[in-house]
């Protein structure tokens, strides 16, 4: 079992961590996970868990069909909204307490209608959510990522545009694609009993994930990539046995990857609500036209999916996430838009 464990002071670039094969839908192909320990500094760190609010104050359904997200999530004039937490028992174990909520960073700063990474229909088409904005300090920090990151998404859009002899994507989509890279924001918040083990927890994300970014921002986490196997090494004697790169994740710790392609998994240890691990998770915002495409077109999604792997290894150590001082310019910017909600959309999962 390989994993990172480093020195606790603050590095803002993401360095790779791991560089190899990688399974999923890139299977046995190179990959690479960059990643900081921390990469957020502690003033930072405060200001976005602070935004976060207190979950106990937030509503409860058991009600999660499609139809009741179009109906109880359209209050963009009412300032007393509250966030509405959905109840998917089974996910992580019955006595282990998964809430996530999902909202966007989109300069427009309304409640905006763009394909939801949860609810997908057959065949993974994309289904319309109204998402609300993501609190102003979330916003400024996807923001703030963007801006100071513009070299390493130019050369990303680069590379889409140029394709390949059999590969050529439609230049809107990769419009798209770059306005809507880390402005999908899903805020998730684990406690209660251990999660299960790993092994049944291993999954691939939607198309969402193409380009994904993850903060944690309190308590503590164990994110798992699986991994293959060198030409050297011996056969385990279980042949379904999986090899895992691990990051034990801690509050301002970030790493970056295409979990769209790499086979990952979540696991978190027995934790109160007061030691809960809380982490935003910052993918793409996209339209529904968009992930229909790339969801039925396997020869377009995986030119993608090595093109973000390309870029990432191009960009191994330059890719970073802002100091304190640079987040508060971004976050002034923020503070004067109006009509921006200061809550989120969040799913109850216990």
């Amino acid at each position: 079992q390989m994993g990172l464990q480093q020195s606790r002071s603050q590095k803002p670039n993401l360095s790779s961590v791991y560089k190899g094969k990688v399974r999923g839908r890139l299977e046995n192909e190179n990959g690479i996970i960059l990643a900081s320990q921390p990469a957020l500094d502690s003033k930072t760190i405060t200001l976005l868990f602070s935004s976060l609010g207190d979950p106990k104050s937030l509503p409860v359904t058991t009600n999660s069909e499609e139809t009741s997200f179009e109906v109880e999530l359209l209050s963009p004039n009412d300032v007393q909204y509250r966030p509405l937490f959905y109840d998917r028992k089974k996910e992580y174990g019955a006595q282990h307490t998964y809430w996530e909520a999902l909202c966007h960073a989109h300069p427009n700063n309304d409640f905006g209608l763009w394909a939801s990474p949860r609810i997908v229909g057959k065949n993974h088409r994309g289904i319309n959510f109204r998402h609300c904005p993501a609190t102003k300090e979330i916003s400024a920090l996807v923001d703030a990522i963007r801006e100071i990151n513009q070299d390493f998404l130019n050369s990303l859009q680069e590379r889409l545009r140029n394709g390949t002899d059999d590969c050529q994507l439609p230049d809107g989509l990769i419009e798209r694609l770059m306005e809507g890279y880390f402005r999908s924001v899903s805020i998730q918040l684990h406690f209660g009993q251990e999660s299960r083990e790993l092994d049944s927890l291993i999954h691939l994300d939607h198309i969402f994930s193409l380009l994904h970014m993850a903060v944690t921002l309190h308590g503590e986490r164990t994110v798992g990539f699986v991994v293959g196997r060198n030409e050297n090494e011996e056969e385990p004697e279980d042949p379904y046995s999986l090899k895992y790169f691990k990051i034990d994740l801690k509050s301002g710790d970030v790493y970056l990857t295409c979990p769209t392609a790499v086979l990952h998994g979540i696991c978190v240890t027995k934790k109160s609500e007061e030691e809960r691990s809380v982490a935003i998770q910052l993918r793409t915002l996209m339209r529904v036209q968009d992930v229909n495409v790339l969801a039925t077109d396997g020869k377009w999604a995986k030119f993608i999916f090595r093109s973000v792997m390309a870029t990432l290894e191009e960009f191994d150590g330059r890719v970073r996430l802002p100091t304190h001082d640079e987040y508060i310019l971004f976050l002034d910017k923020r503070k004067i838009l109006p009509n921006h909600s200061q809550t989120a959309v969040i799913f109850k999962n216990e």
